[in-house]
């Protein structure tokens, strides 16, 4: 990979400066991600009055659109790139309730049973370790609390085979976390489909 495309392709994991700026206007209006964000939220599901977590909100898209599906939703945006977290927050109906935070996975450690939901798009595959990844968002969540995972590959000739390995993992994770109702969705996107892993915590 050549250093300017490195430098493009770190972008959509931390952006940041103009480039950052760029990469957050592709994340919002790519078809792509506008299809898996709001197929995301479809399967999350809000209810009005839940309390919801996006780790990774990005530009806003799905935060924009569960705010719209779930009136009265109280909702906390986790992204470690503050610019990111500026755009999301530019996106957002000011009516909306909405905590934005600056901080990585391991800030979730402090908000024990605090969550009916939490989801993410494309963020999976930054997990460093996905079994302690999933144990922090068990940990997170109201016992019943649900948990949504989506994911489509994005790197050079990604294929679906690629997708179903990430979605085994994904569901392994889960389940060492000791999530119930684990399920794998899909669907068909250009140029490989997006899969979603749900499972919830027990009661």
């Amino acid at each position: 990979m050549s250093a300017i495309r490195k430098t493009i392709v770190a972008q959509f994991r931390r952006p940041a400066g103009p480039l950052g700026v760029l990469a957050g206007r592709i994340m919002a209006t790519r078809p792509s991600n506008r299809k898996r964000n709001g197929w995301t939220v479809d399967l999350l599901s809000p209810a009005p009055g839940e309390a919801l977590l996006e780790i990774g909100c990005g530009p806003g898209l799905a935060l924009e659109l569960v705010a719209k599906h779930a009136p009265g939703v109280h909702l906390t945006a986790l992204d470690h790139s503050a610019l990111m977290l500026a755009q999301a927050r530019r996106r957002l109906n000011r009516d909306a309730s909405a905590a934005f935070v600056n901080g990585d996975l391991g800030t979730i450690a402090g908000w024990p049973g605090r969550f009916d939901g939490i989801y993410s798009v494309n963020v999976v595959q930054f997990f460093e370790n996905m079994d302690a990844a999933y144990r922090l968002i068990s940990q997170a969540l109201k016992p019943g609390g649900r948990v949504v995972t989506t994911y489509q590959p994005r790197q050079r000739n990604p294929t679906t085979e690629a997708a179903l390995q990430m979605a085994t993992r994904i569901s392994d994770a889960m389940t060492n976390a000791g999530f119930a109702e684990t399920r794998v969705h899909e669907l068909p996107l250009e140029p490989v489909m997006a899969i979603c892993v749900t499972g919830a915590r027990p009661r």
